[in-house]
């Protein structure tokens, strides 16, 4: 395939039609003969007009002075004609000085501008690239997103049920039609999180998906400096964009897109259908056409606005056939969350997921309102018991032989609440060691297991995602728990 951006160059240097399309302000020199001939004879004449001055006077003259005035004239004339003549030829020559020169100005400035113009051209593509490149790694690293972003930035978005959002970003069109806008670099930030933690959900409760997340949560506790441990991105949208499908004029550029779904479950697969109980065909499918626009601010660089135009309930159906949930929309409000917890006829039940709501307090160790039935299966609470318990006294192990090690784990799981619930990072997920302190179900059997695999610490799987009140504060959390150990061996 032929590359088009030298060609690009090419035509910005050389075509001065598509320069003038830009810069048409520029006046062109006109060669006109006659005019270019009177300007030469008018200065021959005041030249010679000045001569005269010296002689206007006339005396008598004889034959033979009148021959040689006659002579003289015929001199004069010839003479006149021959400096009439030289002053059209450096006319000539200094009109084709004046082209010579606004030609090699031209060109010189023609050039400029088509490197300005390829210059914004690659700019901006390459500022797309890095936008997409921070979302797809969801990055949390501030400082990158300033590079690309204005402070107030505003993104706009097609309404996701799919994925939380803070319900204050819903806005209506004329027409009826909603839309997000995203407004500021913490709110672009919080949706790619959120992105993120329900992309990790693709493939959970399989024992592929448990490894991975284990792995991962192992390599955050050995080397992040992130005393939360948030966990990295497991499954994540890589984006792709055509030279050919990307536009820019002045300060706006706009390209058309595809995502596809990049996931540690489909590296490891080679042939099989299946891996570890994920469908990963269903996985390989997964992909978002769309198309983006963005502004720049001309001084900064920076992204002013931003438009992300995609098929939103194309990208709800795909989730229904990864997860096998008829209908998998995140809650983002009190409400939503205590119709769906605990509801099996609710198109977003999943009986892998125990859930709990929490109060967000952070000086009453966030006070539990209401689990669901897999929660209570797990940890031997019924619900009254467990909504006059504190989430910490639930689920960490406090015994008096492991006071040190409670301490750290609940000033981690603090600070972590305190990112989503607090400081409105949005979702976030982390592995935590919850206390068993009673008979775990076989998920598979539905019996106790009785065969001494009954650890007492069970590494779990933790997303908490912040439910707003009313009044639209962040009034309480849902937890999503997964159990990630090895399931009971059977009798």
């Amino acid at each position: 395939m032929i590359d088009p951006e030298p060609i690009l160059l090419h035509s910005l240097i050389n075509d001065s039609s598509i320069y003038s399309t830009f810069n048409p302000k520029r006046a062109p020199i006109v060669f006109d003969e006659k005019a270019l001939r009177n300007a030469a004879h008018d200065e021959v004449a005041r030249a010679l007009d000045a001569a005269a001055q010296l002689s206007k006077k006339r005396k008598p003259m004889t034959a033979d002075e009148k021959a040689k005035q006659s002579r003289d004239r015929n001199r004069e004339h010839a003479r006149n004609t021959r400096l009439r003549k030289k002053a059209y030829i450096q006319k000539l020559k200094e009109l084709s000085d004046q082209l010579v020169h606004e030609k090699e100005s031209y060109e010189l400035e023609r050039k400029a501008f088509a490197e300005v113009l390829y210059n914004n051209y690659f700019y901006h593509k390459n500022i797309l690239f890095q936008f997409f490149s921070l979302r797809s790694e969801n990055s949390r690293d501030r400082a990158q997103w300033e590079t690309i972003l204005a402070e107030e930035v505003v993104m706009v978005l097609p309404i996701s049920l799919y994925q939380y959002f803070h319900k204050g970003e819903v806005k209506s069109q004329p027409g009826n039609q909603q839309i997000r806008v995203v407004v500021g670099i913490d709110a672009v930030m919080r949706d790619c999180q959120s992105l993120t933690c329900l992309l990790e959900m693709i493939g959970s409760g399989t024992p592929a998906w448990n490894q991975v997340i284990l792995s991962r949560g192992m390599v955050v506790s050995s080397n992040s400096n992130d005393s939360a441990m948030v966990l990295p991105p497991m499954n994540r949208m890589i984006y792709h964009f055509s030279k050919e499908d990307t536009l820019s004029a002045g300060n706006k550029v706009m390209s058309r897109f595809f995502a596809s779904l990049e996931s540690p479950l489909l590296t490891n697969n080679t042939n099989n259908a299946t891996t570890g109980g994920v469908d990963t065909n269903i996985m390989k499918n997964i992909m978002v056409f769309g198309m983006v626009s963005c502004e720049l601010n001309p001084q900064t660089k920076k992204i002013v606005s931003l438009e992300m135009i995609f098929d939103g309930m194309n990208c709800l159906q795909q989730l229904q056939r990864s997860t096998g949930i008829l209908s998998p929309e995140t809650p983002n409000s009190l409400e939503s969350a205590l119709l769906s917890l605990n509801n099996k006829d609710t198109p977003g039940y999943n009986p892998l997921e125990m859930k709990l709501i929490v109060h967000n307090e952070i000086t009453a160790d966030f006070p539990i309102l209401h689990i669901n039935s897999a929660f209570s299966q797990f940890s031997g609470l019924n619900s009254s018991e467990a909504e006059k318990a504190d989430f910490f006294a639930t689920l960490l192990n406090n015994d008096s032989n492991n006071l040190e090690n409670y301490s750290v784990e609940k000033q981690r799981l603090t600070q972590f609440f305190h990112q989503v619930g607090f400081l409105g990072k949005g979702p976030a997920s982390t592995i935590i060691k919850v206390d068993c302190s009673v008979p775990v179900i076989n998920k598979e059997e539905g019996n106790a297991d009785t065969t001494g695999n009954n650890n007492k610490e069970r590494n779990c799987y933790l997303q908490a995602i912040p439910l707003t009140s009313d009044s639209e504060m962040i009034s309480h959390l849902l937890i999503i728990l997964i159990d990630l150990s090895p399931p009971p061996l059977s009798v």
